[in-house]
């Protein structure tokens, strides 16, 4: 259910374009394609590094049996710092204890685990101010 149809059945009208328009900006809802489309970007910007970092992606695959097979691509810190993307695009605080420990070892991976608990937080965003 978007969020949009949430809040005006939390109004008693869910047909009104009014309410729609009445709507507070942080409970909108926010665009899962768009939110996707800037998580992308943040996350080719964590994993590709620069020509020094000894660290970086590269086109090499880890030889087996090494720690590097077990290491996420993008730590939690990394992620941390994906949170400022998100709370720009849903107009409000993320905590970081969203983040899953150790981080994420595919952008597939860390969209899966992190939208439905931003989409949780948006309804209690929306509760909040509703029932305030």
């Amino acid at each position: 259910m978007k969020f949009e149809h949430a809040y005006a059945k939390l109004l008693g009208n869910p047909t009104r374009k009014a309410d729609r328009c009445a709507m507070p900006d942080c409970l909108r809802g926010f665009n899962d394609e768009e939110l996707i489309d800037d998580l992308r970007a943040e996350w080719e910007e964590q994993i590709g590094g620069d020509e020094e970092d000894p660290f970086a992606e590269t086109e090499i695959e880890p030889l087996e049996g090494t720690t590097y097979e077990v290491q996420p691509v993008v730590d939690s810190l990394g992620v941390v710092r994906i949170l400022l993307t998100i709370e720009r695009r849903v107009g409000f605080d993320i905590p970081p204890c969203i983040i899953r420990r150790g981080g994420y070892h595919s952008f597939e991976e860390m969209v899966d685990h992190l939208l439905p608990k931003i989409r949780a937080l948006q309804v209690d965003q929306m509760r909040r101010k509703v029932g305030a």
